[in-house]
């Protein structure tokens, strides 16, 4: 079954993430680099304009998240077959949905989840402790 799925979603959803992310990776660090984007930040009571070089920076983010928005704008337009029995569906971004919340292998993990012990319990407390200490700490740096 998953060689099947693995044949089918290999061709058409590789070549194109793989040469659209390249591309836009290419794009972003060789040419868009040297562009510095104008921001807005709020500091010492006034607005101020500063240049950022956001691409020479994110450029490899930029891209991926660029050629994963390339596959979605497919899903919606339908340029991907909608029947689960043509080829390229498995390619579609629509599909499986409930992937992270169907796995067994991602939780979120929350406190007192499994204090098996009151050694965990009372670890688990001062985790809490200091995470809270550090927020408050960088609060007052900022």
């Amino acid at each position: 079954m998953y060689k099947q799925r693995l044949c089918e979603h290999f061709l058409l959803s590789s070549v194109l993430l793989f040469y659209s992310t390249v591309c836009l990776i290419l794009l972003f660090s060789q040419y868009l680099s040297k562009v510095d984007v104008p921001m807005i930040a709020y500091k010492d009571k006034k607005w101020r304009v500063f240049q950022y070089p956001l691409f020479k920076l994110f450029s490899a983010l930029f891209g991926m998240c660029g050629a994963w928005l390339v596959c979605f704008l497919l899903t919606v337009f339908d340029a991907l077959p909608s029947k689960s029995n043509q080829y390229g569906y498995s390619a579609r971004t629509d599909i499986n949905l409930n992937a992270v919340t169907n796995s067994p292998w991602f939780h979120m993990p929350y406190p007192g989840k499994n204090p098996s012990s009151v050694k965990g319990y009372f670890s688990n407390m001062q985790m809490q402790k200091a995470t809270v200490n550090a927020g408050q700490n960088t609060q007052l740096l900022l």
